[in-house]
């Protein structure tokens, strides 16, 4: 299931064309309008309710179009911030074609608005792909690859925290394989389990990828068959976490089975 596109990242890829689409508006708005000078007339305010009550804050302003004709709009949003004062003078952009779509051309409101969105928007897409790293492998890829693919033993490159989830780091492994002239690289699924401390303690240097013969990109690495050399069976029949015996320590360049 985490191997389909998430919400997360749905959301986040929602969010990021909600911004390219928002500034390319504002791009297109600030070419084609005209200016004007205007006043802020009075400042709206509504009291909100909440952890911090207080108000929300929304000017409105007035300003002359060239026929000598007033006209008035307020902002599209309200903050909890009042950046203005009533008759302050404002640079004004408005839309001739419609003189009520205005805006104050300097309003640090709506670079906020902007800029949050697209942090928003980073965050639900790095969220809904480290939820898809941390995804185990395809069930139906990994039996087929079994079964048909080719067994390569790549050498690891570098295992270690890939990301954290809910603050539960999240190790990942990657290793290179080098044939005909070309290096493949391959990288694991996200781990749960402190797999740089197998792999240092066992002296791992390669581990087993399977691949499609035909798409070296579809592939299969055993990284989780790493979590079973971090248990080895007790004196008294049950199985749990033992030291591994200096003797029967695998040398440098182990590879897994």
């Amino acid at each position: 299931m985490l191997r389909k596109i998430n919400i997360f990242l749905v959301l986040g890829i929602l969010l990021m064309l909600g911004v390219v689409a928002f500034g390319g508006n504002e791009a297109y708005f600030r070419m084609t309008g005209k200016t004007a000078i205007g006043k802020i007339v009075r400042i709206d305010k509504t009291r909100h309710s909440g952890k911090s009550p207080g108000y929300m804050y929304t000017p409105v302003v007035d300003y002359k179009l060239p026929g000598g004709k007033t006209q008035e709009f307020s902002l599209g949003y309200s903050s909890s911030f009042n950046f203005y004062s009533v008759n302050q003078q404002v640079p004004v952009l408005y839309d001739p074609n419609k003189p009520d779509s205005a805006i104050i051309s300097t309003d640090p409101g709506q670079w906020f608005i902007f800029g949050a969105l697209g942090l928003l928007g980073v965050g639900f897409m790095f969220a809904g792909i480290s939820i898809r790293k941390a995804a185990p492998p395809n069930p139906k890829l990994k039996a087929e690859l079994l079964q048909n693919g080719r067994r390569i033993d790549t050498a690891i490159v570098s295992n270690g925290v890939a990301f954290a989830i809910n603050r539960q780091p999240i190790w990942e492994i990657k290793s290179t394989y080098t044939e005909g002239g070309k290096t493949y690289k391959f990288h694991s699924e996200g781990l749960n389990f402190d797999v740089s401390a197998i792999i240092n303690a066992k002296g791992i240097r390669t581990i087993p990828v399977w691949v499609d013969p035909t798409d070296m990109k579809k592939y299969y690495m055993a990284a989780e068959e790493l979590q079973k050399l971090s248990t080895k069976p007790k004196t008294d029949g049950t199985t749990g976490s033992a030291p591994t015996p200096a003797g029967d320590s695998p040398a440098p360049g182990t590879k897994l089975p």
